[in-house]
């Protein structure tokens, strides 16, 4: 069983809901600076709403190399 979990590879999902604002933005900011063990950066999923949101913050995610979805209105 150790075989198979060492040889697989291991997946860990970040993901953010919400308004993109200028005070949650340093926290998103500091993940920037984090890497997995091969080096790659660490990036996550922002699942973004309307309100509140400023745009400019979530052109800087998406820079780099963060995904970008639309929060959904009901």
């Amino acid at each position: 069983m150790l075989t198979v979990l060492t040889s697989s590879p291991q997946f860990v999902t970040i993901t953010f809901d919400g308004a993109v604002t200028v005070t949650n933005f340093p926290f998103y900011k500091d993940l920037f600076t984090l890497t997995n063990p091969n080096k790659c950066p660490v990036t996550a999923t922002y699942f973004v709403s309307h309100v509140d949101t400023n745009y400019k913050l979530v052109h800087e995610l998406h820079r780099r190399g963060n995904e970008i979805g639309a929060h959904s209105i009901r």
